[in-house]
C-alpha cells in the first residue's frame, strides 16, 4: 500500500489522516454537545475531546465528554478511526522513514564497490554464497547482488561489497560497477538467471557469464540468453559424491557437451614436478589448466609457474585428453 509514494508523500498523507480524524472529532463533539445534549462546547473544549479520545487515553474534565446514546456511538466511532490512523497509519506513512534511516546507515556500513576486475554474484542463495566464498579464497574481489537484506546482512557483517535490489534491473548492475567487471555469475532460480544474463550482456557485451541451472529445459534457454557456462547443482553434487564414494581423486565435471573439469594431483612420482604451468599444457595436448590448488589456496595459470609435489590441478578438455593428461602425471 503506498508503495509508488514517495517518503515525503507518505508522511504527507499520514498527517493528513490525522488531522482530518482529529476535525471530524471536535465537530461532532461540538454538534452533538449543543445540539442533542443540550450543553456548550468551545472551539478547545472540542479540539480537547477529540484528542483524547482518537489517543484512546479517555480522561474527561470539568463536562467535557458526551452522555446521550449517540454522543457514546460517535465516541466509539472516533476510537476506531483514532486507532486506525494511529497504529495503521504509523505503519504505512512513519514506518518507512524508519525503513530509509536503516538502509542509510547500512549504506554508510557497506564496503565499497571494486573499481575492476572483480566478478559479480547474483542471487545469494546457498549456491550464491558459497561462489562467494570461493572466489575470496582465490583472492578475486567480489560483489553481491539480492533483493533480500535478510541474505545480504551476513555477507554485510563479513564487509563484502553489497547491493541490494533486483539484479534483473540495469540501474542495480550499473551499481555493482558491472562494467569494469571481469565476469558475472547468476544463481538464482533459472527465469531469473536467464534475465539477469539478457540485463548484463546489454551492458556489457562481452561479460563472461556463469550460471545455475535447475533444470536440464533450462539450459538452452540460459544459452540463448548469453550465458557462457551452465552448470546444474544437482550434477556437481551427484558426480562430486560418487567420485568420494570409489575413492577417485579426478571427478570430470561436464561443464558443456564433451567439455569436462577435472582435478588432478601431482605426486611424487611425478614428472610433472618442477616443470611450468605452459610446458605442462604443451605435454598435455588438447586439455587446458585453469590453475592449481597449492596447500588450500588456489592460483589461476600463469605460463610460467611450477608445479610442485602435492599440487591438485584443475583442468579442462574431454575425455581422451584427459587420460592423457592423468598419465602424465
Amino acid at each position: 500500500m503506498l508503495r509508488g509514494y514517495s517518503l515525503k508523500n507518505r508522511i504527507s498523507i499520514f498527517l493528513l489522516m490525522l488531522i482530518s480524524t482529529l476535525l471530524i472529532g471536535a465537530i461532532g463533539y461540538a454538534y452533538i454537545k449543543t445540539n442533542i445534549e443540550g450543553g456548550s462546547a468551545t472551539v478547545l473544549d472540542s479540539v480537547y475531546w477529540a484528542a483524547v479520545t482518537i489517543s484512546t487515553i479517555g480522561y474527561s474534565n470539568n463536562g467535557i465528554y458526551l452522555t446521550s446514546a449517540a454522543g457514546k456511538a460517535f465516541s466509539i466511532f472516533v476510537i476506531a478511526l483514532g486507532i486506525f490512523v494511529i497504529f495503521v497509519g504509523v505503519q504505512i506513512g512513519v514506518g518507512p522513514w524508519f525503513e530509509h534511516k536503516l538502509e542509510h546507515m547500512m549504506e554508510k556500513r557497506r564496503a565499497p564497490i571494486p573499481k575492476e576486475g572483480h566478478v559479480i554474484v547474483a542471487g545469494i542463495s546457498e549456491l550464491g554464497e558459497e561462489s562467494v566464498n570461493e572466489l575470496l579464497r582465490r583472492k578475486i574481489p567480489v560483489a553481491a547482488i539480492d533483493d533480500d537484506e535478510a541474505r545480504l546482512r551476513p555477507l554485510l557483517e563479513r564487509n563484502i561489497p553489497i547491493v541490494l535490489g533486483d539484479p534483473t534491473r540495469e540501474s542495480v548492475l550499473k551499481s555493482a560497477n558491472i562494467k569494469e567487471a571481469r565476469a558475472i555469475i547468476t544463481a538464482s532460480d533459472d527465469t531469473t538467471n536467464a534475465f539477469v544474463a539478457i540485463t548484463a550482456r546489454h551492458i556489457k557485451p562481452d561479460i563472461r557469464v556463469a550460471s545455475s541451472a535447475s533444470r536440464r529445459s533450462s539450459l538452452k534457454v540460459l544459452r540463448h540468453s548469453g550465458v557462457n557456462s551452465v552448470a546444474r547443482s544437482k550434477w556437481i553434487s551427484g558426480e562430486r559424491l560418487a567420485a568420494k564414494a570409489i575413492g577417485e581423486e579426478a571427478a570430470g565435471r561436464e561443464l558443456e557437451k564433451g567439455t569436462y573439469l577435472y582435478q588432478v594431483e601431482v605426486k611424487r612420482s611425478s614428472k610433472m614436478g618442477g616443470m611450468s604451468m605452459g610446458d605442462a599444457v604443451k605435454k598435455f595436448g588438447g586439455i587446458a589448466i585453469v590453475g592449481v590448488r597449492r596447500k588450500g589456496e588456489f592460483h589461476p595459470y600463469k605460463q610460467e609457474m611450477k608445479l610442485m609435489e602435492g599440487d591438485v590441478i584443475h583442468l579442462i578438455g574431454g575425455r581422451e585428453a584427459f587420460h592423457k593428461a592423468k598419465e602424465a602425471v
